[in-house]
């Protein structure tokens, strides 16, 4: 529980104690006023590193808004384990004040700051190859705070890349964001050295690949653009255009990014990226074009 000693914070705090859960409240201070049985634990907001192990264990988050590092807590949080994350707002984020410090807090916390897990509700219209609109409107997203894209669409999936039935695969784990962007962290192993002490291109190439299947995957659940038959993916590579523009680390995370640039029911096409210290190490334009079951010989 973040702002557990705030007048919103405190009310749940003690609604969650009553009702016999355990609870586990951020403070500023050890000597913070809170309820018998809570475990306070000292950190800060502005740095997510200073109570990273205190999630350890924790179900759900109850997440004070308008802190400059929230998309790496979500991202923390969600390594952890945790499994949901209620971002708690007030009543002066009604008041679209931005001239009322309150007001302006709440409201950029509540509706404007990034975050790996939220799904854009004003996805921008994708366009085929002659720049019109294409295929039917988009359903809702389905946002989901903690399952990524690959385990709630294909869980199956034997891919090394983003397959999490395969144990020795990346099972990469993608989410979307705003404005119909699909982030992912990869953190790469050991032994995708190239040689020289940075990220092999090969694995590079395959963690675009399949994060821009994320993204392929996610439009086209959301065109209604179900997989044929019995298979597993709607859509399949058909090319990838890698330029590799600067080293990317071995021994740190880096962040995948992906946008459907163009879509119709017959192909779509998405940019990918792959970022660390705030430059683009690599990029890829990957063509993805729709999968229609073959009969094998002899089937």
């Amino acid at each position: 529980m973040t702002g557990a000693t705030g007048n919103v914070g405190s009310e749940v705090v003690a609604a969650l104690v009553a009702a016999g859960e355990p609870v586990r409240a951020l403070v500023r201070r050890p000597d913070a006023p809170l309820p018998d049985g809570v475990e306070p634990v000292v950190g800060d907001l502005n740095d997510p590193a200073s109570f990273a192990d205190a999630l350890a264990g924790v179900g759900g988050l109850f997440l004070m808004p308008g802190y400059d590092r929230a998309e790496e807590l979500l991202g923390r949080a969600r390594d952890a384990g945790v499994r949901r994350v209620v971002l708690l707002s007030g009543g002066s984020a009604a008041l679209e004040d931005l001239d009322n410090a309150v007001s302006r807090y709440t409201t950029s916390g509540s509706s404007s700051r990034p975050c790996p897990w939220r799904a854009s509700t004003r996805p921008p219209p994708t366009r085929d190859s002659s720049g019109s609109r294409a295929g039917p409107p988009r359903r809702p997203p389905i946002v989901d705070a903690v399952t990524s894209i690959q385990e709630r669409l294909y869980p199956n999936l034997p891919c090394f890349g983003c397959g999490h039935a395969n144990p020795d695969g990346l099972r990469l784990r993608s989410y979307p964001a705003q404005d119909g962007l699909v982030t992912a962290t990869f953190t790469p192993w050991p032994a995708h050295d190239n040689g020289l002490g940075f990220l092999n291109g090969g694995i590079i190439c395959t963690v675009l690949d399949c994060h821009s299947a994320a993204a392929v995957m996610l439009e086209a659940e959301q065109r209604g653009w179900e997989p044929l038959g019995d298979a597993a993916l709607s859509y399949v590579t058909a090319g990838l255009d890698v330029r590799y523009l600067r080293p990317s680390p071995l021994t740190e995370p880096v962040e995948l990014r992906a946008v459907v640039s163009a879509s119709s029911e017959a192909q779509m096409t998405v940019d990918v990226s792959l970022v660390w210290d705030g430059k683009t190490r690599a990029e890829a334009t990957a063509l993805w074009k729709r999968w229609r079951p073959r009969v094998a010989p002899g089937g």
